[in-house]
């Protein structure tokens, strides 16, 4: 009879030098496949829809429309969050350990799941976002030829560097590893047989084997907003409120 192999908690820790390299390339990416579509005559349509407006000086709507484009990118990427906490529910996990966080200063939005979930449910909770924010609006933005869905679409999926690296590094580890996120979603614990330390990775890499019965403190807020993430959505309210004065008025 075989001996059952332990499974050992390996704290790993984002590499984001790489993952921004990544999001570079699927950003140059989606705009090369522009760029193509435009040649082939797709795209044309465009600059008589939802920018038709820069045909006519001091329209009010130029500047109002490219400000709440601005207010979407923001909306978007907090969507793109709550994606990945409904699919983690979705998929197994407990309301009460889904929680969100920004930090603007480190240009990170975050949902994070504070408890142990299996392969299954990190492979699909992870690439949601991926699929229904960024690929399906950009196939819907090119047959219909609107540039909002396809300036959202492109934020998504540039954005996507790291949940792209993430899906990869699961796809490759055993079936009945167990994935954890903490602090502030840079880092996360993996549950598993394999010997992690033996191995490199491009996207993640390990810190240190975590010993059985060591506790690492998280907070319980269900949304952690940082003090310049606070201060950068007052002035984004303040922009708003004084565009549409303008506006209106």
């Amino acid at each position: 009879m075989a001996k059952k192999i332990e499974k050992k908690r390996y704290l790993f820790t984002y590499r984001m030098g790489v993952m921004n390299l990544v999001s570079l390339f699927l950003l140059l990416l989606c705009l090369g496949l522009l760029l193509l579509f435009y040649k082939m005559g797709w795209l044309q349509e465009i600059l008589e829809n939802d920018l038709r407006f820069t045909h006519t000086d001091g329209n009010k709507w130029y500047d109002l429309y490219f400000f709440l484009l601005l207010i979407g990118m923001f909306l978007w990427m907090v969507l793109h969050e709550i994606i990945h906490g409904i699919f983690y529910i979705l998929m197994g996990a407990k309301f009460k350990n889904i929680t969100f966080g920004m930090a603007l200063e480190k240009g990170i939005f975050y949902c994070k799941c504070g408890e142990d979930i299996d392969k299954k449910n990190i492979l699909i909770s992870v690439i949601a976002p991926f699929v229904l924010l960024g690929v399906i609006p950009f196939i819907l933005g090119i047959l219909t030829s609107s540039f909002t869905l396809l300036f959202l679409a492109i934020i998504n999926i540039s954005g996507c560097g790291g949940d792209i690296m993430v899906f990869f590094f699961f796809l490759g580890r055993e079936k009945s590893c167990q994935f954890r996120e903490i602090g502030d979603s840079t880092t996360f614990f993996l549950s598993t047989q394999e010997d992690m330390l033996q191995k490199k990775f491009l996207g993640v890499k390990v810190n240190q084997v975590i010993k059985d019965g060591e506790i690492i403190e998280e907070t319980k807020q269900k949304v952690t907003i940082t003090k310049v993430s606070k201060i950068v959505l007052v002035l984004l309210l303040f922009v708003l409120i004084l565009s549409l004065i303008q506006y209106f008025f």
